[in-house]
């Protein structure tokens, strides 16, 4: 429906990109990289886990497998806290970056 009021108006294919799908694709596209942003956080501790003799998911199997338990548990709450600060300012930027869509979308009361 979009494409075709843009067509409409006489808007060739790339202004038709960066004017009209690009700005109604980017919400879902944000919300995927929201996802990505967890899934390559767990998958880099994972490989850090298996094949690193550093970093954090080294640090916690390490604890673990020491019987570290204190430690094992500081390297979790640690990885903790850097999944809740990357999602927290992840989202800061999702609400700058698409604050224009937030307020057409808003319902008016």
């Amino acid at each position: 429906m979009l494409i075709r009021t843009a067509r409409t108006f006489g808007l060739g294919q790339g202004r038709l990109i960066w004017k009209v799908v690009i700005p109604a694709a980017s919400p879902f596209i944000m919300t995927g990289l929201r996802i990505a942003l967890a899934i390559a956080l767990i998958l880099v501790v994972i490989s850090e886990m298996v094949g690193a003799t550093s970093g954090i998911g080294y640090f916690i199997l390490d604890a673990q497998r020491s019987f570290r338990i204190p430690q094992m548990y500081a390297g979790m709450l640690v990885l903790a806290l850097l999944g809740y600060a990357l999602n927290r300012c992840f989202l800061f930027a999702d609400a700058y970056l698409m604050a224009w869509h937030k307020g057409l979308t808003a319902r008016q009361k």
